[in-house]
């Protein structure tokens, strides 16, 4: 059996973000249902205009790098709950605390999108 949580090319850092913010925020959602809105969200992101997506890309590889030693290796290893705490930590940071403002506001959108539809 596969580790849905374990990295891989399909999965970006947005996608890894959005499903541990959505997991703290939304604790009663099955993981199903958090992975595919990450996914939703992580396409959305995708096509953001390519200046905002260079510099939204820069702020996840700071988070990545920021991650690195508390998440013991990829961020995308932790469990989502997990993840979602830690981020959570790093959220005082400038760059890093507006670029997860953004992953939960885009995921937030998707899963209420959902919902709704």
């Amino acid at each position: 059996m596969s580790n849905p949580t374990a990295p891989g090319p399909s999965r970006s850092v947005f996608e890894v973000v959005v499903e541990g913010l959505l997991a703290v925020d939304m604790p009663d959602e099955e993981g199903a249902t958090t992975r595919s809105v990450a996914a939703t969200a992580a396409t959305y992101a995708a096509g953001m205009p390519d200046l905002t997506l260079l510099g939204v890309r820069m702020a996840g590889a700071a988070v990545v790098l920021i991650c690195l030693v508390p998440a013991r290796g990829h961020l995308a290893r932790l469990p989502p709950v997990r993840r979602g705490r830690l981020l959570g930590r790093f959220g005082r940071l400038p760059v890093v605390g507006e670029y997860l403002r953004l992953a939960r506001g885009v995921g937030l959108v998707c899963y209420y999108d959902r919902v709704a539809s």
